[in-house]
């Protein structure tokens, strides 16, 4: 009978699924929200641990299985304020929940996963980007964006070198002018310096359209340098200011940190408004910023029973009360001034050269000085198949005589090729990612290559014109 009785309950242990919870803060609402896949029903926290049922959703691709309990749920929002992407930390997986119609949907298709923790994810121009974080025993560099149309996350290339890791830092994307900051990074490769952690005291911002990073200078300011030793820190980004919290014998610290204006303040927590935070961190649904404001939960502890008090404090509030302490960097490299009159000289040696230099012929879309004879062969294919799906694989590999050599040796020379040629047009044009990738209608493996539609207006109106 007891063997019996294991053998049924080990039968039915398959049947006994567990509910896996997505929570998060919504930074339109500014409250937390929570998915139960297994009730299917979503809810809002009305007050601290209060919830209360929304409605009942749909599940589109979701495998619960995919979904590790113990995971960070990042949220982002992308313009149609209905619209809810749901980030999986840890994983490449991109989830969407549609307040309208109720709809939860995995909507990526990678397989990838473990690279990217505590990585940077935030929206630019209605794209997902995600930059740095950790795993495979090394933090990373990597900036990734996430593809509408394959599904997929794929890398950027920019045309000089990042810090060598992007994790743990003053990390933010700054949308005013199109670039994201990083410094203060953590650098860490188990396979180097015994498995330890080293800080880059550097900071640098990268632009999105110049696809450049560019060194700001060497962060000496005492008190940043001072929690950099805390391992567990935890910079929170408001869109505009970098800010952390720390305990300081005898209350609380808030430092404010403009990147822009390259200042760091400090203010005091005199009044004890907020709950003390250890070395270990804090928990982030009980705690947050959403644009200008500082969202912290306390217990307070009075007769006759204890209560939880929100407190919600302006950081430009925040920041008028602060104490300024100097500045976030000291600036590296050549002076301001100096640097702009060599830009200006620059410029006018330019312009007297072109005015001095002979005339030349007018050749194919006017792009003679600037593409060699293959590039702009490959350019004329892509104009002529623009109204198809594309040109193969295998027509760039006769274009550049590399068919009958390995596939290794394929890919590689078409791989150069296409970036060189990427790059240039960029350049020349002003227009990201020229030439796309488009998955081929007979095998969704293959990708054929295609002239991004707004190039191929620019280049033929161009060609009208001459």
């Amino acid at each position: 009978m007891r063997k019996l009785f294991i053998l049924c309950l080990l039968l039915s242990c398959p049947l006994i699924s567990k509910a896996i919870t997505l929570k998060w803060v919504d930074e339109v609402d500014r409250c937390a929200y929570r998915i139960d896949t297994q009730k299917k029903i979503i809810e809002k926290e009305t007050r601290l641990g209060i919830w209360q049922v929304v409605g009942h959703i749909n599940l589109l691709n979701v495998d619960e299985k995919e979904i590790l309990p113990s995971n960070v749920i990042i949220c982002l929002t992308p313009s149609n304020k209905n619209i809810r992407y749901l980030l999986v930390d840890c994983t490449n997986q991109v989830y969407q929940f549609d307040f309208k119609i109720l709809n939860f949907e995995r909507i990526d298709k990678t397989y990838y996963r473990g690279y990217n923790c505590q990585s940077v994810r935030f929206i630019r121009k209605d794209t997902l980007y995600c930059v740095g974080g950790y795993g495979c025993f090394r933090t990373n560099n990597l900036l990734t964006y996430f593809q509408n149309e394959t599904k997929e996350w794929d890398a950027i290339n920019s045309l000089n070198n990042p810090p060598s890791s992007i994790h743990k830092g003053l990390n933010g994307y700054f949308k005013e002018r199109d670039i994201l900051f990083s410094g203060l990074n953590y650098y860490y490769s188990d396979a180097e310096n015994n498995g330890n952690f080293l800080n880059d005291f550097g900071m640098n911002e990268y632009s999105f359209k110049e696809k450049k990073w560019t060194s700001l200078g060497k962060i000496t300011n005492p008190a940043l340098l001072k929690i950099v030793k805390t391992p567990n820190r935890i910079f929170d980004w408001s869109g505009k200011y970098f800010v952390i919290r720390v305990y300081e014998a005898p209350n609380n610290k808030i430092f404010i940190i403009d990147p822009v204006q390259n200042e760091v303040f400090k203010w005091e927590d005199k009044k004890r408004l907020f709950e003390p935070i250890s070395d270990a961190g804090r928990d982030s649904e009980k705690e947050y910023i959403i644009g200008d404001s500082l969202y912290s939960y306390k217990l307070v502890t009075t007769a006759p029973q204890n209560y939880i008090s929100k407190q919600v404090v302006s950081l430009e509030q925040l920041k008028k009360e602060a104490t300024f302490i100097g500045k976030v960097y000291e600036s590296s490299g050549l002076n301001y001034w100096f640097l702009t009159a060599i830009i200006v000289a620059l410029i006018i040696v330019s312009i007297l050269f072109y005015l001095k230099r002979p005339k030349a012929k007018k050749e194919v879309f006017g792009l003679s000085d600037k593409l060699d004879d293959v590039e702009k062969a490959l350019l004329a294919i892509l104009i002529q198949e623009h109204n198809t799906e594309g040109i193969d694989t295998e027509q760039i590999n006769v274009l550049l005589k590399v068919n009958n050599k390995t596939i290794e040796n394929q890919r590689k020379t078409r791989h150069d090729f296409i970036k060189a040629l990427t790059s240039k047009l960029e350049l020349i044009y002003g227009i990201e990612e020229p030439i796309e990738k488009i998955p081929s209608s007979i095998d969704k493996r293959i990708f054929n290559y295609k002239l991004n539609g707004q190039l191929f207006k620019k280049i033929t109106n161009q060609a009208n014109k001459t």
